[in-house]
């Protein structure tokens, strides 16, 4: 694996999750498509922080959707 794969798979993670709290957090739409998005992150990623934070992040909206 590259660098230069790492660090886009870094970004692109980044700015899914960014995205998925904001929208969270201010009720916006397309909550479930940036799920998904880093859903895909926990599964496939090849970064094993990347995948680890992924999934914590998924099982955090969860707790919280269960809560809520």
């Amino acid at each position: 694996m590259t660098n230069e794969f790492r660090l886009l798979e870094a970004k692109a993670f980044w700015i899914a999750s960014s995205a998925l709290r904001k929208a969270i957090r201010c009720g916006e739409a397309g909550v479930e498509a940036l799920e998904q998005v880093v859903e895909n992150h926990a599964r496939y990623g090849v970064q094993p922080a990347i995948k680890a934070r992924a999934k914590e992040l998924l099982s955090e909206r969860r707790r919280s959707s269960k809560a809520g």
